[in-house]
């Protein structure tokens, strides 16, 4: 997701992303992976997962000043912030480290399952359908947790935002099954585009720092510290070079989000990502790190990966007919769309494709079921076809409307001699009724004839990518033998297992940010409680 704030944090990146790092802690290691000072590292890791991050692996000894909380979070985003609220408003005493000089998250909605208006069979179904789309490896005492919880954290969420200034809009999702199970979600939607969560995520934590929470911005947590097997506090280093120790009676919750910006995780836990841009920044799996540090461990590598464009162009889970960059037809385009990434990532230009249609697109649409566009809404992503557009990253349209096909490829910027002739080729296959390249079905194969022709460049990046160290459905952070690491936690992407799957679903709208939110709360709530 694009922020409004893109400008500053581009500026930002390259003087906060090229800190060193490092950590204190007395941890068995081979000797061929010591690191800066003799400091040591887990088999697990190597000093190249550090380069970009700014976890310092030599203990830190100049402290320059030092704090005391009950419960310390990592991070300022959709899951800590929620976190450090509730932990707050239940009793406890709360400091926010955060890397950036302001709360900062993405994503425009965020849903929890509705008790009121679902069954348990329904939410028991509905489990199942996440666990299915994540090949069953999804942790299902995380799933069930979500459940349990999501309905009272979403509604908090939405109480805390309205009294910060922000009024989302409130939606519903009805998942009814084949036996007649009834699931349905509630959604909190953080928009128009460009608007997102992030500026829900800077008023809730303006709201909590006015009533007592203590955040230190431009502050990147560097290590944790550990003492008789707990993790007992934090070491952070300010703007002006300063290491401070913010040591928490409770526990350390990490909420730093994931690792797509870490060029060396990625190439190690989720190498098919290596070929994609990246929509993030400043997501260099430092709690991953620490947590390692501390003894954690990375979940099996294959990470869920959450790889899209919907800004581009409306309809973007239609099955329409879809070319590479070279204007050839290459997948069945009724492939989940979460699932595309998996086909783009051999393409000649990886993440760059285009969906063709013509006039009668609406209509089509509408027979196989689908949800078109209106010409009105359609021409909001046409750049210049309307002044002052809402609801849209201006930045990222790239619809266009041609009354030739050789037309329509000079704006998509593909070769327009194979635009036709593939076209040409998906025309005679739509004739026969039978798709023989891709086998999609029927329905679908709508031929491609008449003026005006439109087309939609995409360009699937890097989201998010949704795993990270072992933890319980307390958010309690696991070891190798998986036994609890006393005083760490984890919520939001440095988190696993509760996906597993190659990819992201995305079925349930908002289902990441609410998992952020829900554990969030559930961590602050159960810290505080201790």
């Amino acid at each position: 997701m694009e922020m409004n704030r893109r400008s500053f944090l581009k500026g930002m990146a390259a003087s906060t992303l090229g800190a060193a790092a490092a950590m204190s802690l007395p941890i068995a290691v081979a000797e061929e992976k010591k690191g800066e000072e003799g400091a040591a590292l887990p088999e697990s890791l190597s000093l190249k997962e550090f380069e970009q991050s700014v976890v310092e692996i030599a203990p830190v000894t100049d402290i320059a000043e030092t704090a005391e909380y009950d419960v310390v979070v990592i991070g300022a985003g959709a899951a800590g912030v929620p976190c450090a609220l509730s932990a707050f408003e239940a009793g406890a005493s709360v400091a926010v480290l955060q890397k950036q000089r302001f709360a900062f998250s993405q994503g425009n909605m965020g849903s929890g399952i509705n008790l009121d208006k679902s069954d348990a069979a329904g939410i028991a179904a509905f489990l199942h359908d996440t666990n299915e789309r994540l090949e069953q490896r999804g942790d299902w005492k995380q799933l069930r947790a979500y459940a349990a919880n999501s309905h009272e954290a979403i509604n908090w969420m939405e109480a805390r935002v309205k009294e910060a200034g922000v009024e989302p809009v409130v939606a519903e999702s009805v998942f009814t099954y084949e036996d007649g199970q009834t699931c349905t979600t509630k959604i909190l939607q953080f928009g128009p585009k460009p608007k997102n969560i992030g500026d829900a995520i800077m008023a809730l934590a303006a709201y909590a720092e006015e009533k007592g929470v203590k955040f230190y911005y431009e502050t990147p947590a560097v290590q944790l510290v550990k003492e008789d097997g707990r993790v007992t506090g934090v070491i952070g280093k300010d703007k002006d070079g300063r290491h401070i120790r913010v040591n928490a009676r409770k526990g350390v919750v990490l909420a730093t989000g994931d690792y797509q910006n870490n060029d060396a995780m990625v190439a190690k836990y989720c190498p098919d990502l290596t070929v994609f841009d990246k929509k993030q920044v400043f997501k260099t799996g430092d709690g991953h790190l620490m947590g390692v540090l501390a003894g954690g461990v990375i979940e099996p590598v294959g990470h869920t990966k959450m790889v899209h464009d919907s800004d581009s162009g409306p309809m973007h889970m239609e099955p329409f007919f879809a070319v590479n960059e070279n204007g050839e037809r290459f997948m069945n385009e009724s492939v989940l769309f979460e699932n595309k990434n998996d086909v783009l990532r051999k393409q000649p230009k990886p993440g760059w494709f285009s969906t063709i249609f013509d006039s009668n697109y609406f209509e089509q649409c509408k027979a196989w079921g689908g949800n078109p566009a209106d010409e009105e809404t359609l021409a909001k992503y046409i750049p210049g076809a309307v002044e002052n557009p809402k609801g849209v990253y201006v930045g990222l349209i790239d619809t266009h409307k041609a009354d030739t096909l050789e037309e329509l490829a000079g704006m998509l910027g593909i070769p327009a001699d194979a635009l036709v002739e593939s076209v040409k080729r998906y025309n005679e296959l739509c004739a026969k009724g039978l798709d023989e390249d891709f086998g999609k079905k029927a329905k679908y194969m709508k031929p491609i004839e008449t003026a005006p022709f439109y087309g939609i460049h995409k360009h699937f990046r890097v989201s998010a990518i949704c795993s990270g160290l072992m933890s319980n459905e307390k958010c309690e952070c696991l070891d190798e033998q998986g036994a609890v690491i006393p005083g760490l936690y984890a919520i939001g992407n440095v988190a696993g297992q509760f996906y597993g799957g190659t990819d992201y679903p995305m079925h349930s709208k908002g289902l990441s940010l609410g998992r952020c939110i829900t554990f969030g709360r559930m961590a602050g709530l159960h810290l505080a409680s201790l």
